[in-house]
């Protein structure tokens, strides 16, 4: 009876084990393809947690984090000393450069969008290629940390610096191919992070509320930069998923912050855990309303990496408490 319960829970853990990264595989009916921490190993799941199948296990060393391609074919590795990348098709694993420290995947899933260090020169610039190939210069980087992604159905692509309390992230792109020309699409928020939508036609931006803050919003604006909104919601952009619809997304408020927390930066440090509830947000409108009701959520949850299904019935997230994959039916 205990298992039938947890099994039609609206909220419940579907692996036993922490994983490091997971995706839903495209074009197959059910499947999440995940990384187990426990043996850093690539196994298939359904969304049940159940035809647990073992894809591969690479042998490295110290791994510190993990990114699956788009199509969940490929893996970015990152380790202690290294990055590298590895097609399950192919089986083709890749060493990168030692001065490239960040690297994700393009939308084509081939190609790698990474920040690679100069130590002749001191430069930092941003760059496109295939693992260990021909590259595309794209940006000088004026910053060390970066964060970037691709613009959805786009040759753009953005980049940013990595959110802090105690500096102005501005939001610029340039073009993968062609002149590449910076653009500055977003003067910028102490804190700010960003998550495009599916159509690219709204950026959604979470900040702090003045330099060194111990609060954090979440707003919008076009995609040009403009018409800002603040929805006066305290999470992080990493505590969001965009709907197909490019309107609605589905969120976590985290609570349980310490007094006097530096946001976003002592979070991301891992200083402490959240708790959270969860919503969804019409754009359009700025209302929210709760998906789950409080006495539903039976355990302490500080939810990262979420993501829908592609039938957008179900809110897949990892618990940063204990590192286990968690689905919420929707």
């Amino acid at each position: 009876q205990e298992q039938r319960q947890r099994a039609t829970a609206p909220i419940r853990n579907i692996t036993s084990t922490p994983v490091r990264a997971f995706a839903v595989v495209p074009g197959e009916d059910n499947v999440i393809r995940i990384w187990d921490t426990q043996d850093e190993t690539i196994y298939d799941i359904s969304f049940h947690g159940t035809n647990r199948t073992q894809q591969k296990h690479l042998p490295l060393a110290n791994i510190k984090d993990v990114r699956f391609s788009p199509d969940a074919n490929g893996v970015i590795v990152r380790t202690d000393d290294a990055l590298y990348t590895y097609f399950l098709d192919s089986q083709d694993l890749q060493r990168l450069n030692e001065h490239i420290d960040y690297a994700i995947w393009a939308q084509d899933s081939q190609r790698i969008i990474y920040k690679f260090y100069d130590p002749q020169t001191r430069k930092r610039t941003l760059n496109i290629a295939r693992p260990n190939q021909s590259w595309t210069e794209l940006a000088t980087l004026p910053y060390r940390r970066v964060k970037t992604t691709q613009l959805p159905q786009s040759i753009f692509i953005a980049f940013w610096p990595q959110p802090s309390a105690f500096e102005i992230s501005k939001l610029s792109t340039v073009p993968s191919i062609g002149p590449t020309t910076t653009e500055e699409v977003f003067d910028g928020l102490y804190g700010a992070d960003y998550s495009y939508a599916p159509d690219g036609k709204q950026i959604l931006i979470s900040s702090t509320l003045k330099r060194g803050g111990t609060a954090i919003t979440l707003g919008k604006s076009n995609a040009h930069g403009g018409e800002y909104v603040n929805f006066n919601l305290p999470t992080f952009v990493d505590k969001t998923v965009w709907s197909k619809d490019g309107k609605t997304v589905y969120y976590a408020i985290p609570n349980d912050f310490p007094p006097h927390s530096v946001l976003p930066n002592d979070y991301q440090q891992q200083k402490f855990f959240t708790r959270d509830t969860f919503w969804k947000l019409d754009t359009t409108t700025g209302k929210s309303k709760r998906i789950i009701p409080l006495d539903d959520i039976t355990e302490k949850l500080d939810a990262t990496h979420l993501h829908l299904s592609p039938a957008e019935d179900t809110l897949l997230f990892i618990n940063r408490i204990n590192g286990l994959l968690y689905t919420l039916a929707l």
